[in-house]
């Protein structure tokens, strides 16, 4: 009798019209439980919110006399979720401490009215006779659904007034985005019958009235009714709330925000808030002071949003949480990981118990099994025949509601119930899917025997519910007669299961194009299996889903999954090909996307469900399967979507805020083409370049698809390489005439972002899905390199705190006060780390040097977890002197230590681990037994840096003379190949990184990248660091696909490896510059803006066209160059810098002739960055500023240039004094600060590699002899400052370095206030504000013609957007690099890995002019100009 879907015979059966939207008997009683639980709690407000209380009788009263009449359940759902809404939100005012707003009062004064008015409706109908009654049937359905309606809009309006009128709590706890749907109460699912799981149920309620353990897990398989139990639970509770406060959270893997572990506690806290003021009180006092705490991971949210408002009830009272299906969380691991977060606090909130049930699983036992919060009960060791009189007990309760129904005798026989039961076996899913099975339309009698009959041979090796699957879809296929219905029946059940979310009716049938009528026929015999929702529910959003998750699991096991994913893909493809199209206009440019007014509603105008899961998931139905993909139709929809849609895709991921999945879509679908370029189509290569190109620009623009969506037909396309496959095929967009000349690139930019971590991190590493780069500080720290965004992992530890003895379990590495060594002496530490692919993040903390004597090292190295930021445990920790050096190895898996040697010889980096070997000093030994296999004729002091090659088989080593050498590892170590680089700074040292095929090297300012084939080396690209110190560590992501690096500054730079092996230009070194001054170092506009005038430091001016971005004049001057300046009149230039200042007459265009030489001052070194050069308005003065003077020349024709005044806008008190200190110059002194500057590498090689540094350049301040002695004396690794500390209310001297005449040529501003220019008094100070006072400069001095004229001057903070504070970097502002129009609107976007990190307090590297142009110089490794110009950016027009 064992059947398979596909041998099912066919029968023809007149179609059935669905009956899903009739409330049963059980659901419209759970309807009423739930309704009635609110009410009640509604009418005890009674006394304190007038009218809720009559209010809430009379609703009672209606839903009672509204079931008589409503078949459609939805509407009871939604005035059911109205009501539970309407008791949240009133609740917290039942203590009478505080009154609703007079607003809400009204709208619940209203609603008590249209209650009253309802009531009256429905007792009019009452009093009609029943014959009348039956007659009007349909009529009085429709009046009663309509009172429904009105009952529940009437709630809803008291909810929009709450949120205009609650503003600090409503917005408060909406910031939480609470998940109301996952509340006990919404949930469509019955609970336990009385007097099944009598067991279980017993056992949790005597938990929880007596129970020390906090903590109860049930434990149970798929189907054993684990959601059931849950509901019994929390009703129970429920019924306590006088005692207790209660809330609740039933994931579900059919639901986006239900499946969310994120959402899980949020949700928790927002319902007990509406419990309990105090609790309310301590939460909105928690989201004031961490705004973040939404996003946050979630062992700080069971923190912030749980355990500490807890502690603020008075008096305290017992709190139950119920977390139900925790392992449909999305998430690899999701369920420990948020009970290890509630694990880390539960024990410091004793009145707090937490229920949770999920499946089995190992990692969850280990964390529950042991330990003295927990308690264990697992279904599936209840005895058997405990289980069975359960399911027996709900057979025949749920039987005779279907006997009664259908008006049936002498049934069901109880021979039949018995074997139904044996049938179950002991899986309570089964009997729920045979009872729906049995009463769905159609002979009740027949499929009770059908079912109760099937052989157990059919069954006894399968999984029980597996037969009953088998022989539903059996029944429904016999029905279905025309093989095309059946051909969309398998579509349909296919793609049910293999969405990556669950879709409506409608957008099934879009999808698939096929009928919603005809979708409701096909399914309408399987409605025990899928729950599939009626005309209005579709209409409400519900979705079609299998009720359980054994059902895709059952079908997934029997379907070529590679032939649906492809279909599934294909529809998709259609899908966006039809529907995608530009959605915001021009005239939103300057919005970020949720400045947007009305942003929610012009999704739902544009994007469809069906479109939206398009865009979402289109590239995870792409089959790996081999296909001829030339004749398949969905190559020919993925070339027309990556020729013509591609931005319009990404304009909908980022209204969707969902960008994040651009770039893995890009991924698979660029992969997935490349395995078919083999069938050689130029068509194929093309639409893989597009993917490529696309993937390559949303690495590069990333935070404009996330945030500014109409700046992809902007911004995003401004800058584009101008020779890639998406410039040519989407430029159409740009703006008329928006133009971009000069240095832009024209293939893709391999640097992707460039910021700055803390100076003191030694080792960075990628996160193994390579989105992070993880440092470490005061904690363990990420950043976003796609979105420059930095986030916490563990608890971030202020430099202020002091320890009596070092608190080992808190350190990560940080900078924080030595124990008892006072307030001035901080000890920095440098730090490395490892995130491995298990999600544990290893951490060194290396203090090389104590304060105290002797000497000492201190090392300590943690685990923490990546997720929780939880630490893990301390795995080693080293007190003492740092020789002689050691190596330790561990496994991973169990961090059970495998190996402990030590090294004769001292080194520093003469150490590195492969799979099966390590090398240590000058030793390859085996790891799994610690035997020599060779030893390497080397100097381990002169190692800086080693790493075996990524399959182990090389070992490379870079030396302190700037040698690289590659030794085989087996079977003996010879050296096979050498590269030398020469280097020119005394403290460059090489740093080395393996992965796959890459060996990256950075040395002094460089980045290598090697390809090491067959045991050679082959050098693919060079990239230079224009600005910024010496590369000190480098590192490949886990795959290769990203370089990042970071120089002792701080400053960390990223590359795409691919973009720059493609590029063949970076295979030969850059144009070669002066390091120590860099490049181009500043640019001005002529008075015809379509001339720009730069500077090159060491002495060289240039003259472009800004049209066409060449070179038109180039001549050499006297002196450094700093700043440049042109005179509005046309007729002078000025070139200027510590040495000196140049006036040039353009009498003659082609040949500028110097006017006048302006000798330097001599100044401080510390000055040597202040420079600025302008000219008045009219042309006739000159103010130049080089360090803290500012001189001012007048321009006359009978005398032409004349020295004026000069002033001094600093003072010497103002600048502290700074000197290098070694440990033994700590002293107390109030007066001082000390603080440590930066890691001392020439202490490194003088101690560890034995290495004599001294600087090649001369120092007026120390000689020779001098420094060598120093170096000589030094004990610390670190570069000390002991500085003066600041008296009080002082304020930083530099706010900006502009430099501007006013109008009237009576004022000057400079960077520390306004000067009257006749006499040098300061008018105004700007050592009060970090940021540049615009209003300050246009009401009281007359700088500009009108205030709009500002962003037209040339300076950095004048085009820069006003919002950038100039103290933080780019990264930590989403206004960083944007460029702003006369209204100070944004106007374009820059690139980050086109400008400076530190741009904002840069004097001369961009300009702007007063027609809608800006110029920059580039940070890239040939800094160049560029030149944008976008016309019409300012005008009025909404459209282009």
């Amino acid at each position: 009798m064992k059947k398979t879907v596909q041998s099912f015979k066919a029968k023809l059966r007149a179609p059935t019209r669905s009956t899903a939207g009739t409330p049963s008997r059980p659901i419209l009683n759970d309807f009423l439980r739930a309704a009635e639980i609110s009410i009640r709690l509604l009418k005890e407000l009674s006394d304190t919110v007038p009218f809720i209380g009559s209010a809430a009788s009379g609703t009672i009263f209606i839903i009672e006399q509204c079931k008589k009449y409503v078949r459609n359940s939805k509407d009871f759902d939604d005035l059911l979720r109205s009501l539970q809404t309407l008791e949240s939100l009133v609740s917290p005012y039942k203590d009478g401490k505080s009154a609703l707003p007079s607003k809400v009062m009204e709208s619940i004064q209203q609603f008590n009215s249209v209650i009253s008015d309802i009531q009256e409706d429905i007792k009019a109908i009452e009093l009609t006779g029943r014959v009348s009654q039956l007659v009007n049937s349909n009529e009085n359905e429709r009046k009663v659904a309509d009172a429904l309606q009105k009952a529940k809009e009437a709630m809803d309006r008291i909810m929009l007034a709450s949120l205009l009128e609650v503003s600090p709590l409503a917005q408060s706890l909406l910031s939480l985005n609470p998940v109301h749907s996952a509340r006990y109460n919404c949930i469509d699912r019955d609970r336990c019958l009385n007097g099944t799981r009598v067991t279980v149920l017993d056992d949790i309620e005597k938990w929880f009235d007596t129970g020390e353990e906090q903590v109860y897990w049930l434990n149970g398989a798929a189907g054993m009714g684990k959601t059931t139990i849950a509901l019994s639970v929390a009703h129970r509770l429920s019924l306590n709330n006088q005692r207790s406060l209660m809330a609740t959270f039933f994931c579900s893997r059919d639901s986006v925000d239900r499946k969310n572990p994120g959402l899980i506690f949020p949700t928790l806290a927002c319902q007990l808030a509406s419990w309990n003021r105090d609790f309310q009180d301590a939460l909105v006092d928690a989201l004031d002071r961490y705004p973040y705490i939404g996003q946050a991971l979630p062992y700080e949210q069971v923190q912030r949003l749980i355990v500490e408002p807890l502690h603020c009830i008075k008096p305290s009272t017992h709190v139950a949480l119920v977390v139900d299906a925790l392992d449909e969380c999305d998430g690899e691991r999701a369920s420990e990981k948020i009970l290890l977060a509630l694990l880390q606090h539960i024990h410091s909130a004793p009145s707090l118990k937490v229920f949770v049930s999920c499946r089995p699983a190992a990692y969850v036992e280990a964390l529950l099994s042991s330990g003295e919060h927990r308690r264990m009960f697992k279904l599936h060791h209840v005895p058997a025949s405990i289980v069975n009189s359960d399911l027996r007990l709900f057979y025949h309760q749920r039987l005779e509601e279907i006997r009664s129904v259908k008006k049936l005798d002498d049934w069901p026989p109880g021979e039949t119930i018995e074997k139904l039961v044996q049938q179950a076996a002991g899986l309570f899913i089964y009997a729920v899917t045979v009872c729906k099975y049995i009463n769905s339309p159609g002979d009740a009698r027949r499929r009770l025997e059908y079912i109760a009959n099937i052989p157990k041979t059919d069954y006894n090796d399968a999984l029980s519910v597996d037969m009953l699957y088998t022989e539903v879809l059996s029944a429904a296929l016999e029905k279905i007669t025309d093989d095309h219905d059946r051909r969309n029946f398998a579509r349909l059940l296919a793609t049910v299961m293999h969405v990556q979310v669950p879709l409506t009716v409608d957008s099934l049938g879009y999808l698939l194009d096929i009928e919603p009528e005809v979708i409701y026929d096909l399914l309408r015999d399987i409605h025990s299996i899928l729950s599939v929702p009626d005309d209005s529910g579709t209409f409400a959003g519900e979705m079609v889903h299998a009720f359980h998750a054994s059902f895709p699991d059952y079908m997934t096991a029997r379907m070529r999954v590679g032939e649906k994913h492809l279909e599934l893909g294909f529809s998709c493809l259609q899908c966006m090909n039809r529907e995608l199209k530009r959605i915001l206009p021009f005239s939103e440019r300057h919005l970020a996307n949720h400045e947007i007014l009305g942003l929610q509603l012009l999704i739902e105008t544009h994007i469809s469900s069906t479109l939206r899961y398009a865009v979402l998931y289109w590239a995870d139905h792409l089959p790996s399967k081999d296909i001829q993909i030339q004749d398949h139709p969905i190559f020919a929809e993925l070339k027309v979507f990556a020729s013509s849609k591609l931005l319009f895709w990404l304009e909908c991921l980022s209204l969707l805020d969902a960008s994040e999945s651009a770039i893995r879509a890009l991924v698979k679908g660029k992969d997935w083409l490349t395995a078919f370029i083999n069938q050689s189509s130029l068509e194929i290569q093309s639409t893989a370049e597009l993917l490529t190109d696309t993937y390559y620009a949303v690495n590069e623009f990333f935070p404009i698809v996330q945030d500014f969506g109409v700046h992809l037909y902007l911004s995003f396309l401004l800058f584009l390489p101008r020779k890639t496959s998406l410039y040519r095929h989407y430029s159409h967009h740009l703006p008329p005439s928006w133009e971009v000349t000069g240095g832009i690139r024209k293939s893709w930019n391999p640097l992707i972002c460039s910021t700055h971590i803390l100076s003191f991190s030694d080792i960075i590493a990628f996160s193994p899905d390579e989105r992070s780069i993880v440092n470490v500080g005061c904690n363990v720290g990420a950043l976003d390199i796609l979105s420059l965004r930095n986030f916490s992992i563990t608890k971030f530890i202020h430099a202020q705190e002091k320890w009596q003895e070092w608190e080992t379990r808190a350190i990560p590495g940080l900078n924080a006060a030595f124990p008892a060594g006072g307030d001035n002496n901080l000890q920095p530490g440098m730090n490395s780390v490892v995130w491995l692919p298990s999600g544990v993040i290893a951490t060194c903390c290396t203090i090389l040097s104590a304060i105290q004597k002797p000497y000492k090292s201190h090392c300590y190295l943690s685990l923490w977890d990546s997720e929780t930021g939880n630490h893990i445990r301390l795995l080693f920790k080293h007190l003492g002197l740092s020789t002689p050096s050691s190596l330790s190895i561990w496994n991973t898996e169990n961090w059970d230590q495998i190996c402990s040697c030590a090294s004769s010889t001292l080194f520093y980096r003469s150490f590195a681990l492969s799979d099966d070997h390590y090398f240590i000093g000058r030793e390859v030994r085996v790891t799994s037994n610690n035997f020599t296999l060779s030893t390497l004729n080397i100097n381990p002091q002169s190692v800086a840096s080693s790493v075996f090659s990524y399959n182990g088989d090389m070992l490379v080593l870079g030396s302190t003379s700037g040698l690289i050498e590659a030794w085989t590892v087996f079977p003996e170590s010879t050296r096979v190949n050498i590269h030398q680089f020469l280097p020119q700074d005394p403290v460059a040292l090489p740093s080395i990184a393996s992965a796959h095929e890459l060996i990256a090297i950075s040395f002094d300012n460089e980045v290598y990248l090697f390809t090491l084939v067959n045991n050679c080396f082959s050098l693919k690209a060079i990239r230079r660091i224009a600005y910024g110190g010496r590369l000190r560590c480098i590192t490949l992501s886990p795959s290769g696909r990203y370089v990042a690096c970071h120089d002792e500054g701080g400053g960390t730079y990223v590359w795409s490896t691919s973009a720059d092996i493609s590029d063949s230009s970076t295979r030969r070194r850059s144009q070669s510059f002066d390091h120590w001054y860099g490049p181009l170092s500043c640019v001005a506009y002529m008075a015809d803006s379509r001339f720009c005038l730069s500077g090159i430091t060491s002495g060289t001016l240039l003259l472009w066209n800004c049209d066409t971005g060449a070179t038109i004049l180039t001549w050499k001057t006297q002196g450094l160059i700093e700043s440049v300046a042109a005179s509005p009149d046309g007729r002078f230039i000025a070139s200027s810098g510590p040495t000196g200042t140049q006036i040039w007459s353009l009498a003659q265009v082609d040949r500028p002739k110097i006017t006048i030489t302006i000798p330097g001052p001599r100044i401080s070194l510390r000055y040597y960055h202040i420079n600025g050069v302008t000219f008045s308005s009219d042309s006739t003065m000159l103010a130049i500023m080089i360090g803290p003077v500012i001189f001012v020349w007048k321009f006359t024709e009978a005398s032409g240039w004349r020295r004026y005044t000069e002033i001094n806008i600093f003072t010497e008190v103002e600048h502290v004094a700074q000197e290098d200190l070694h440990p033994d110059s700590f002293v107390s002194d109030d007066s001082f600060v000390i603080s440590a500057e930066k890691f001392d590498y020439r202490w490194l090689l003088h101690h560890h590699h034995n290495v004599q540094t001294i600087y090649p350049f001369p120092n007026e301040e120390i000689t020779v002899a001098e420094d060598k002695e120093s170096l000589l004396q030094c004990r610390s690794a670190f570069k000390w400052n002991k500085v003066s500390k600041p008296q009080e209310g002082w304020k930083p001297p530099i706010s900006h370095f502009q430099l501007y005449i006013s109008l009237d040529n009576e004022y000057i501003l400079t960077p520390s206030g306004i000067y009257t220019i006749s006499n040098g008094e300061q008018m105004a100070s700007y050592r009060d504000v970090l940021t540049f006072n615009v209003e300050l400069e246009t009401k009281d001095f007359k700088f500009w013609e009108h205030e709009k004229e500002h962003y037209k001057r040339g300076g950095v903070l004048k085009t820069l957007h006003p919002g950038v504070p100039v103290h933080l970097p780019s990264s930590e502002n989403e206004n960083a690099g944007w460029i702003v129009d006369s209204d100070g609107k944004r106007a374009f976007w820059l690139p980050n890995n086109l400008f400076r990190s530190g741009w904002p307090l840069a004097e001369g590297y961009s300009c702007a002019s007063a027609e809608d142009r800006f110029a920059f110089i580039t940070q890239d490794s040939d800094p160049k100009p560029v030149f944008v110009h976008v016309p019409g950016v300012s005008a009025s027009s909404t459209s282009t």
